[in-house]
């Protein structure tokens, strides 16, 4: 979306609607990385995912992969026939990961059955993306020669927006890899934003049907720009009123992290970290108290761990949260590690289930081991309408 948006603005008025095809390719082309997600384990995968394919490095060449690439198909006719055919099998499969992954996120389940799930989702939008790209592509009538360094210019900055969004949110880029495995996370943006995303693609789907293409993209931009000016806006916002809250209760910090909810960036959330716990609290932009509240104090309890536990998915779990996690006991009696940084979901956490982003940890055979964590307290027809009335500050 925001890719095909810079895409269409660099070059569209030269190429066309196939500027905006090869923007929404390179602003996705980062995500490539979700396909390791079927052969690695879910900790695994934590790293893996914004790792060396959002960074600098792979922008680099990404980039200039991707423009040689884009003279090739051209060049060589693969437009056409077996190759054709070829190229849209591959396209079906990398739909289908991507499509698994969102539906993952939206539906806070990371079941493999969602792969199988996705499969009518991809056939659909794989028929009406065919024929764009027929309609758009592979016209004769207005094909120009692709000029490298436009087309290379088309890729970079598609490739820039998405590695500039991620960084935007809680969850981290690797911007530096394999320098550096440092997370960058500015967190003014949800993973997920309805307000922000819902409008952009009605607009660029009027950009892909009409002929005042130029005209909705530059709207397109204008409409990202302001809505970026907002959540930085909320996010300095947000940051005094969880100082003043804490300096309220007269409570210490050592390190604090603010982010907003899922789906939205009215509802935000704090978590704060002191000697021996972990501070929370959610606040709506649209609620009627000056101050959070309730604020929740979540002890640490790594004594729950031995001091000497150790483990390859245990240091992933660590290097992931970047000091933001705690131990509980779940209802089953194993040990529960919960990253804070993605909130919880409910205000007040009343038992384990409560915590978003969870994993149980076992001790088996001398290893510590992590597995992905699901329970609720409530369902998710039950979670959202309550979830929503947070939001709106109710």
């Amino acid at each position: 979306m925001v890719g095909a948006t810079a895409g269409y603005m660099v070059a569209g008025r030269t190429y066309g609607k196939r500027a905006m095809i090869w923007g929404a390719l390179g602003g996705s082309m980062p995500d490539i990385d979700v396909i390791s997600n079927l052969w690695t384990d879910p900790v695994d995968s934590l790293m893996a995912h914004r790792g060396i394919t959002h960074s600098l490095l792979f922008l680099a060449f990404g980039s200039v992969l991707l423009t040689w690439l884009n003279g090739l198909f051209y060049k060589n006719d693969l437009q056409n026939g077996r190759n054709m055919r070829f190229f849209v099998a591959s396209f079906l499969l990398v739909l289908a990961a991507v499509t698994a992954l969102v539906m993952n996120v939206l539906l806070l389940s990371f079941d493999g059955l969602w792969l199988l799930l996705s499969i009518p989702f991809c056939i659909w939008g794989g028929v009406k993306l065919i024929k764009i790209f027929r309609n758009y592509v592979l016209q004769p009538n207005i094909f120009v020669k692709p000029d490298f360094r436009i087309v290379w210019l088309v890729f970079f900055v598609s490739m820039s927006t998405h590695l500039f969004l991620d960084t935007c949110t809680v969850y981290g880029t690797g911007l530096l890899e394999p320098f550096s495995n440092h997370r960058f996370a500015l967190s003014n943006i949800s993973v997920v934003d309805i307000f922000f995303t819902i409008p952009a693609v009605v607009i660029i789907l009027l950009a892909c049907v009409t002929h005042r293409g130029i005209y909705y993209t530059k709207i397109n931009i204008a409409w990202m720009i302001l809505y970026f000016a907002l959540t930085f806006f909320n996010y300095q916002y947000m940051l005094d009123v969880f100082g003043r809250a804490l300096d309220k209760k007269d409570i210490p910090v050592k390190k604090m992290l603010i982010s907003p909810a899922i789906m939205n960036n009215f509802l935000w959330y704090s978590v704060a970290e002191t000697d021996t716990a972990f501070v929370t609290c959610s606040h709506s932009l649209f609620g009627q108290a000056s101050v959070p509240d309730p604020i929740n104090i979540l002890p640490k309890s790594y004594q729950l761990l031995p001091e000497a536990a150790s483990s390859s998915q245990l240091n992933t779990l660590k290097a992931f949260s970047r000091g933001y996690y705690n131990l509980v006991i779940d209802k089953q009696g194993d040990v529960q590690w919960n990253d804070l940084k993605f909130g919880m979901f409910s205000d007040a956490p009343k038992d384990a289930n409560d915590y978003l982003f969870k994993f149980k940890l076992r001790h088996d055979n001398g290893v510590w081991t992590a597995q992905k964590a699901s329970e609720m307290n409530k369902s998710l027809a039950e979670f959202w309408p309550e979830y929503w009335k947070r939001v709106w500050g109710q």
